[in-house]
């Protein structure tokens, strides 16, 4: 399961923060067109009609079977749908030292063919591979910010919000042990620029809101019986420099007109924490699940001496109740 990721509160604007504002104001990126999300838009909407159009597809074909006497077994549900609520915690921003507590509708419908449309998995196909395991490609949302309400350095290095991006996810399982695998990459932004209460802000990266993560976990199944399932491991997340430079990196000219000063920094590729996570499953009765997903990470590298990061420790909590609709 991909976790969700967020932000904090607060932030004060000054009158010096607007000449420092009028100062950022630069041409650098008004120039450089941004990548128009409308392929990605259609690419999108042609396989969400290609899933609805295959699981329609289905279940004529085995009504046109029982028809011509053809013997079919006892059918299982073409769709299996779910309902229930989930509560996320997790940092209002990467290397935040507080926390945002947030409550998500919790609604999935799967179809036997792989497709699926979830509030918390997007909106895509899943490919079983037999006992080993199974694979996920999906589109949503990368949900990892940096509002100005969260923290006032936003104002000067610019915000950034939640952006759609593809997810793709990978559960294999080896007896006892288990590899889970979460990739993230963010679709860019049409343009870099923003607009604050002093006017407008253009940012200073190359590529605004662009991106992708990966996130891997490696461990051991510890307990298994037909109410419980608890199980633990290693995790470890790495970013591209696109995406860290959006939430480490400071600019030399944006680091100089900021007040106080930020001090200058510069971040590439690379793993950017590591840490433990923990999950738990248990089946309350025959129609309600609780699920608990618990991660501590701590920032590692270059991340870890960004001049932005206010803690190191970034841990980040899911719990959801669901049932069967």
């Amino acid at each position: 399961m991909t976790l969700p990721a967020e932000l904090q509160q607060g932030a004060a604007v000054t009158s010096g923060d607007e000449d420092m504002e009028m100062k950022i104001k630069t041409k650098q990126g008004l120039d450089a067109p941004g990548r128009s999300l409308r392929p990605w838009g259609l690419v999108s909407a042609v396989a969400l009609l290609a899933g609805v159009g295959l699981c329609a597809f289905e279940p004529a074909q085995a009504a046109g079977n029982a028809e011509a006497g053809t013997e079919v077994s006892a059918p299982t549900p073409a769709w299996e749908m779910r309902w229930g609520g989930a509560l996320a915690s997790w940092q209002r921003f990467p290397g935040a030292d507080k926390s945002r507590l947030m409550a998500i509708p919790l609604f999935e419908a799967s179809h036997r063919s792989g497709f699926f449309a979830s509030s918390l998995r997007g909106v895509g196909w899943e490919f079983r591979l037999g006992e080993v395991g199974r694979v996920s490609l999906a589109g949503g949302f990368d949900a990892r910010e940096r509002r100005r309400k969260d923290d006032p350095r936003a104002l000067v290095l610019g915000e950034h919000k939640m952006r759609p991006a593809f997810l793709a996810a990978a559960e294999l399982q080896f007896g006892p042990a288990y590899l889970e695998l979460n990739a993230v990459a963010r679709l860019r932004t049409r343009d870099r620029e923003h607009k604050t209460r002093l006017g407008t802000y253009v940012s200073p990266y190359k590529d605004h809101g662009d991106g992708a993560t990966v996130d891997l976990e490696v461990g051991m199944g510890m307990v298994r019986t037909e109410r419980l399932q608890l199980r633990g491991g290693l995790r470890v997340a790495a970013m591209d420099s696109r995406f860290a430079e959006n939430f480490y990196a400071v600019p030399a000219e944006i680091g100089v007109a900021a007040t106080p000063p930020i001090r200058p920094y510069r971040i590439g590729s690379g793993v950017v924490s590591a840490g433990l996570g923990l999950q738990a499953q248990v089946q309350i009765d025959k129609d309600w699940t609780f699920t608990s997903r618990m991660n501590l990470d701590r920032l590692r590298g270059a991340a870890a001496t960004s001049p932005l990061v206010q803690e190191r420790n970034q841990p980040s909590l899911m719990m959801t109740i669901s049932r069967p609709l």
